[in-house]
């Protein structure tokens, strides 16, 4: 997993951190989501094509990982909500919990559908884009 730290000035450095250890990597992203959101940094996931600038934040901007999640489901067709918690923890800077509000959000602006079609998002609950 790596993530960008940018500095108020612009300058950039690449945080890496690796682990085949998934309990420690949301360890690692709890810790990192928990930073002084003051200290005059933000979070960029060297993944994103636009290079969103992310605010430090115990609920952090969702805007990329909205993105990240659309185009995965775009790619597999259909995936449950736990499975697109696996993929935000491996595959983005963001906690397995930070794509239950994004995958909310994607859902209530009718970009995607569920089933089923009610009732809160739970683990098994399938979603697929919608069109």
């Amino acid at each position: 997993m790596a993530v960008d730290l940018v500095a108020e000035a612009g300058e950039t450095r690449t945080l890496v951190f690796a682990t085949a250890d998934s309990r420690h990597l949301a360890t690692f992203k709890n810790e990192l989501w928990a930073v002084d959101e003051f200290a005059g940094i933000r979070y960029r996931d060297p993944r994103d094509a636009e290079g969103t600038l992310v605010d430090i934040s115990l609920t952090p901007q969702l805007l990329p990982l909205r993105r990240a999640l659309l185009a995965e489901l775009d790619r597999r067709g259909s995936g449950t909500v736990a499975e697109l918690q696996q993929f935000t923890l491996l595959e983005t800077i963001y906690r397995a919990e930070d794509a239950v509000g994004a995958l909310t959000a994607v859902v209530a602006a009718g970009q995607l559908v569920r089933e089923p079609e009610k009732g809160r998002l739970g683990l098994r609950t399938v979603l697929s884009v919608a069109g």
